[in-house]
């Protein structure tokens, strides 16, 4: 009997309760903080136009992609991506991004990605599609200052 109750304990699986400080207090739980929600910006600017993303890039955002996407292409200009601000994309929005380069690639023109994003660049390499695009660090916002 003892060893069948061994056998279960040790096929569950632990519950967390609560932390416990050092001393033995109870500390408070943590509550996951909100992604940053995302937004999407198109503009002129210095003979781009510029597609601003910032924050969650994911579904939500898609009808805001579609516009944006849409008015760079019909500008026939080059197209500057600032992904220096996304905290987190998912299918969706690199599915933008290569849909958008394969467009303007194969009118001749060019997309460029502004960063530093290292999660950008790596969900694009996963995706086998980094070399559809060209890098560049840094650029002020439509007002001259840094985009926030």
């Amino acid at each position: 009997m003892k060893d069948e109750e061994d056998t279960d304990l040790a096929g569950a699986r632990p519950r967390h309760l609560h932390s416990v400080d050092v001393d033995g207090s109870p500390r408070p739980r943590l509550r996951p903080q909100p992604a940053a929600r995302g937004d999407v910006s198109v503009y002129d600017q210095d003979g781009y136009v510029v597609v601003l993303l910032h924050g969650t890039i994911d579904i939500d955002q898609t009808q805001e992609l579609e516009e944006a996407g849409g008015y760079a292409i019909e500008r026939d200009m080059p197209i500057m991506v600032d992904v220096r601000h996304v905290v987190m994309i998912d299918s969706v929005g690199i599915s933008f991004l290569v849909r958008v380069a394969a467009s303007i690639r194969s009118q001749g023109g060019t997309i460029t990605l502004c960063g530093p994003a290292p999660l950008v660049e790596e969900m694009l390499s996963v995706a086998g599609a980094g070399t559809l695009f060209e890098w560049v660090e840094g650029r002020p916002g439509p007002d001259g200052l840094p985009t926030p």
